[in-house]
């Protein structure tokens, strides 16, 4: 038996879906469903190729070269860029053609012929040029973007616009918003060490965030003593220096202070229960009793534990000897090890040779760590860095970390760099390189965006032409543009200008 709905109810859902179908329709590409009042509209989904950004549609960024549009993923291309075909996934230029900048994301499809044209150039809204391709003056309402050209950008308390009307750099104690615009940051509230946004603060040390709604906080103190950061306004999540965290298991955890150990002398210090953990410098420590004893040999460092008649490590410039009973002072400079039973040095420093019991400097150079102690002019053993020929030592190429006669054993070598050829070559690309050869990575395959390609180096486009890409032959006029500009002929050049947002 059927269940027959009530004619009221009826009325409810069908008017439900008569208001979402009048919603979607009034939605402006690339939006294909929105939110509407009598004031703005806001996107909630977008076509394919697009997706949200705040409340536009905007393109899906795409990891194919020479991609236009992907959907549903940046690795499938749903619409290659003006000039290529669509083909497994690929965008490929025609027969006869080349791309003009190759491996730019954006470029266009440009005749292999090695012919070219000039034309000539003309700013728009710029009163004054220094040349034909580099504004000085901007007319009224408009202002000079750094490149030359010539924006919008009516922004209050804007200090730089990046593009018409959308700020780049705010004025002090504003914040930017998601639309370019520049909002009111008050730091002056309570607590509040810097805004998130202009009605959001980011809290400072001994206060913590409650939420209001609409984006909105305030930064209450911490109610809680000895505490720096709390959750909540009686529950403390961290403690100040000589505090402890108590009651940890409750959800108002609390801090308690601890009173600060007395050490008695010759202790210098204690942990928290009074127990001695280190002692003067005259002293040595007894780690089984946690006792401070005075040594009874002189010139030690370090006693034993044990017996206080015997040495583990004398003072430095003492020697230890007679089985650690004696710290005896090595007189002898640059000795390396004294003998006690003889009274005389027994091995030198590097590069120095022992000679009638005193440490003499070795004459063959400072790549020499030992020499004869017959003749100091002939060295034994050489630095790392070095290679030995006949008694001499001989330094390694820059670009070696060891070598002998023959060259390099080892290369010196750190993450950024190769070594093609015996030459030292940075790892990277140039910055302004999209790739670089494999046998010399100093010399560009081809270009970053904004840059043309001329003998292996990548020189950037005119700047007042704002271009993505641009050709060798003409570098002041554009082959493509950036996704938010537009391309447009000025003075027979072609130049790319900004789009107003939404756009």
């Amino acid at each position: 038996m059927g269940i027959k709905a009530k004619p009221f109810t009826i009325i409810i859902i069908v008017a439900a879906i008569i208001v979402a179908l009048q919603a979607q329709s009034n939605c402006l590409n690339p939006c294909s469903t929105c939110q509407i009042n009598s004031t703005t509209s806001s996107c909630l989904t977008c076509i394919s190729g697009y997706t949200l950004f705040g409340n536009y549609c905007v393109p899906i960024q795409c990891h194919i070269v020479y991609c236009q549009v992907c959907y549903p993923t940046a690795a499938t291309c749903a619409q290659c860029n003006i000039g290529f075909v669509l083909t497994n996934n690929t965008c490929s230029c025609q027969t006869n053609f080349a791309p003009s900048i190759i491996g730019s994301p954006n470029a266009t499809c440009v005749c292999n012929s090695s012919a070219s044209s000039c034309i000539n150039c003309s700013i728009g809204s710029c009163l004054n040029c220094i040349n034909s391709t580099y504004c000085s003056v901007c007319a009224v309402g408009f202002s000079l973007n750094g490149m030359g050209g010539c924006i919008i950008c009516n922004v209050s308390n804007c200090n730089t616009c990046i593009v018409n009307n959308f700020c780049q750099v705010c004025s002090n104690n504003y914040t930017m918003g998601q639309t370019g615009q520049c909002l009111a940051c008050n730091t002056s509230m309570p607590g509040c060490a810097s805004c998130t946004s202009n009605t959001s603060c980011s809290c400072a040390v001994g206060y913590y965030s409650s939420y209001l709604g609409n984006n909105t906080n305030q930064c209450i103190p911490c109610a809680v003593p000895g505490c720096i950061a709390c959750r909540a306004p009686n529950a403390c999540q961290q403690c100040q220096s000589g505090y402890t965290m108590t009651n940890i298991n409750s959800n108002f955890p609390t801090c308690s202070y601890v009173a600060p150990a007395v050490c008695q002398f010759p202790c210098s210090f204690c942990i928290s229960n009074g127990t001695c953990s280190t002692c003067f410098s005259i002293f040595s420590y007894y780690p089984s009793n946690f006792n401070c004893f005075l040594c009874n040999v002189a010139n030690c460092n370090i006693c034993n534990s044990t017996n206080t008649f015997l040495c583990n490590t004398c003072n430095p410039g003492s020697i230890l000897s007679n089985n650690g009973s004696l710290c005896v002072l090595n007189s002898i400079p640059n000795c390396y090890n004294f003998s006690n039973v003889y009274g005389t040095c027994i091995q030198c420093n590097n590069f120095f040779t022992l000679q009638n019991g005193v440490c003499s400097p070795c004459l063959t150079g400072p790549a020499c760590t030992s020499c004869l102690p017959s003749n100091p002019t002939i060295c034994l053993t050489c630095t790392t860095n070095s290679y030995m020929l006949n008694g001499q030592c001989y330094p390694c190429s820059p670009i070696c970390a060891t070598c002998d006669i023959n060259g390099c054993i080892q290369y010196n070598l750190n993450p950024n760099v190769i070594l093609i050829n015996g030459q030292l070559y940075s790892e990277a690309c140039p910055s302004t390189c999209y790739s670089c050869s494999s046998l010399n990575p100093a010399f560009c395959t081809n270009c970053n965006a904004a840059f043309y390609l001329v003998n292996g180096n990548c020189l950037p486009c005119n700047t007042a032409s704002n271009c993505l890409s641009c050709s060798a032959a003409n570098p002041n006029s554009c082959l493509n543009c950036f996704s938010s500009n537009v391309m447009v002929i000025v003075n027979g050049n072609y130049v790319c200008q900004t789009c107003i947002l939404p756009c």
